[in-house]
């Protein structure tokens, strides 16, 4: 697993990268393209001159990528079962089981509603980050020792 794991940190990354070829949300929206033609090309949105990958384009790329992340937290999940129910391994999961959801809502419905996607893509490529991860640690085991500090900021604002 851990052979291959540079492959997955790869796909999660090129996840990210995807977002910026697709098609921007106020580039398909109908009441933005009654008022103004070629909304993405317009000067009154102004876009980088790249080209936009179509939806079903954006597809085929979006759903090798996914198998291959969903590929990897099954071999996880065989191997080291406890890994993944708990810690960095469970968010991990709950995030995949949101991002193939919204693939599949998307696909079902118009293309021009909103889509969790790409907030979801940015925070599998931060799990999957081993720099990220050894932060959350070093956070998470800062935050029970000064949770008074938060737990006083938090009275003074409510009360004054």
């Amino acid at each position: 697993h851990c052979r291959y794991l540079w492959v997955v940190q790869l796909a999660a990354w090129l996840l990210v990268f995807s977002t910026i070829l697709e098609r921007p949300l106020w580039c398909t929206q109908p009441h933005t393209m009654e008022k103004v033609e070629h909304p993405c090309y317009n000067d009154m949105y102004p876009s980088f001159p790249i080209p936009y990958l179509s939806f079903n384009q954006h597809l085929w790329i979006e759903i090798p990528l996914t198998a291959v992340i969903i590929a990897d937290l099954c071999v996880l999940s065989y191997s080291q079962e406890t890994q993944v129910r708990s810690g960095v391994g469970g968010i991990l999961v709950v995030v995949m089981s949101l991002y193939v959801c919204d693939i599949a809502i998307s696909a079902e419905t118009p293309h021009h509603s909103f889509r969790l996607a790409p907030y979801l893509r940015i925070l599998i490529a931060v799990l999957y980050s081993k720099a990220v991860a050894s932060k959350a640690v070093l956070v998470a085991r800062t935050i029970p020792p000064i949770s008074h500090v938060f737990a006083l900021g938090f009275t003074f604002l409510l009360f004054f």
